[in-house]
């Protein structure tokens, strides 16, 4: 399988001057725990995580207005939606992360979580890496 398969290809984005009140109502509201920020041409330019937006909140030198520019994590880890999901897990399992955005001609085309993964094992089983 690849990890076009497992995707979640309606992917939820901010851009960078939106700020963070805008990421906490789309993760709150859409039960999402990482969200791609693009540019405007949809390139990934970073990621932002809802604990990243609690963390970002906590702190009385930033404000719900502040940028998510100002938080969001740019050390970007991205792979081809042919990538196989063997390789994804490894990729994931490697870098710590429990988000790889999936990127076609330098466009953000999908997003795989944890979550996908979890769901892909329930509905594929041991075929999922395969």
């Amino acid at each position: 399988m690849k990890a076009l398969d497992i995707m979640t290809s309606n992917v939820f984005t901010l851009r960078e001057d939106h700020d963070l009140n805008m990421a906490q109502v789309l993760s709150e509201g859409k039960h999402i725990r990482h969200i791609p920020v693009v540019n405007s041409a949809g390139a990934p330019v970073g990621i932002i995580a809802c604990r990243d937006v609690a963390r970002a909140l906590s702190n009385p030198s930033l404000t719900r207005f502040a940028p998510v520019r100002d938080v969001m994590s740019t050390d970007l880890v991205t792979t081809s939606p042919q990538t196989s999901v063997s390789e994804l897990l490894k990729i994931m399992a490697s870098e710590l992360i429990a988000a790889v955005l999936l990127v076609e001609k330098g466009k953000l085309v999908g997003i795989v979580t944890e979550r996908d993964v979890v769901h892909a094992l329930h509905e594929y089983g041991a075929t999922l890496l395969e």
